[in-house]
C-alpha cells in the first residue's frame, strides 16, 4: 500500500504544531495565531490533517471522532479506531469486550454506511475508487471489498500483496516479481524480478498496516505532557516570552505561514529551498 515519505523538516514543523494546538485544548490562548478557534472541542487532546473537509481527533479517553473546521465535532469521538476520510468514506472500529475490532465504514455525515464483516483479515485504511484491500491472515491471499461489503476481487495464492488502486489498475506484488491488476483481478503487466526481494518476509509483504490486534496504548489524557514540546508550547500560550523569544517566535511562524502557502502560490524558490540537499 502507499508508502509515506518523511522529511525532516516537515515532521519537525508538524510535531511543534501539533504540541501547541495538543496544549491549546486546556491553555487559554493569548494572541496566538492559531488556525482554528477551539470551542465545543476543547475535549480534543490530538488532531491530524483535515481530509474531506473533517480532521480526525482523539479526545482525553483515547476515543476519536471528526471536527470541522470551525472546531466542532461534527461526528462524536466514539470510536476506538478511526482512519482520515477518503473519497467521501472514513473507517472506523470498535473494540468489544475480547478486544476484537468491530469494522464499519462511515459517511462525512457520520452515518454508518458499511459494516465490514470480513473475519481474520488485515484490512488497509482506506477505500480506493469504491474498493478496499484486504488479506487473509490465514492463507495470505488478497482481495478487495466494494462499498457494499461485497468481496469484488479475489486474487490468486501466487500474489503475496496488493495495493490500492489509482487510474484503474494496482499493483501487485509475487515471489518472482510485481506487476499491475485490473479491476477485474486479472494481470495487465507483469516484471520478473532478477534478484532476491528485501520486501518479502516469508512470503507475505510489509504494506499492510493496520492489524486486527493494533490498538495504540496511549494515555491520551496525557499526551500533552508527555510532548517533548509541552513546556516550550506552553510558556508561548502563556505569554511568558523574552524579547528574544518573541523574536525566534516570530520568525518561526512567518516561516511555516511561508511553507504553508508555498504550494499555492507556487513559490519555486523556496520550495527548491527547503527540500535542497544543501
Amino acid at each position: 500500500m502507499s508508502g509515506i515519505i518523511e522529511h525532516k523538516f516537515s515532521s519537525l514543523i508538524t510535531t511543534v504544531i501539533a504540541a501547541v494546538l495538543a496544549i491549546s485544548c486546556n491553555i487559554p490562548q493569548k494572541g496566538l495565531p492559531l488556525p482554528l478557534t477551539v470551542d465545543v472541542a476543547d475535549t480534543a487532546v490530538f488532531r491530524y490533517s483535515f481530509q474531506s473537509g473533517l480532521q480526525r481527533a482523539v479526545d482525553c479517553r483515547g476515543k476519536f471522532g471528526y471536527l470541522n473546521s470551525a472546531g466542532q465535532w461534527a461526528i462524536p469521538a466514539v470510536y476506538d479506531l478511526a482512519y482520515d476520510f477518503n473519497e467521501g468514506i472514513a473507517l472506523v472500529a470498535s473494540i468489544n469486550r475480547n478486544g476484537d475490532p468491530a469494522y464499519s465504514a462511515i459517511s462525512t455525515s457520520g452515518n454508518i454506511i458499511l459494516t465490514i464483516n470480513l473475519k481474520n483479515c488485515i484490512l488497509d485504511t482506506q477505500f480506493s475508487e469504491g474498493l478496499l484491500a484486504f488479506r487473509e491472515t490465514d492463507s495470505g491471499r488478497c482481495g478487495y471489498i466494494n462499498r457494499n461489503g461485497e468481496t469484488k476481487i479475489y486474487l490468486g495464492e501466487d500474489i503475496i500483496d496488493a495495493y490500492r488502486f489509482h487510474n484503474g489498475k494496482a499493483l501487485a506484488i509475487t515471489s518472482s516479481g510485481k506487476g499491475y491488476i485490473d479491476m477485474s483481478g486479472r494481470m495487465i503487466s507483469f516484471e520478473a524480478d532478477t534478484e532476491k526481494r528485501d520486501d518479502v518476509n516469508d512470503g507475505v509483504t510489509k504494506s499492510f498496516k493496520v492489524k486486527e490486534n493494533l490498538i495504540e496504548s496511549r494515555n491520551w489524557s496525557k499526551i500533552r505532557q508527555e510532548n517533548p514540546l509541552y513546556l516550550e508550547a506552553k510558556k508561548v500560550l502563556d505569554g511568558n516570552l523574552q524579547e528574544k523569544d518573541r523574536e525566534n517566535r516570530t520568525m518561526i511562524l512567518n516561516y511555516v505561514e511561508h511553507l504553508r502557502t508555498a504550494y499555492t502560490t507556487e513559490d519555486i524558490d523556496f520550495i527548491e529551498q527547503v527540500f535542497s540537499q544543501d
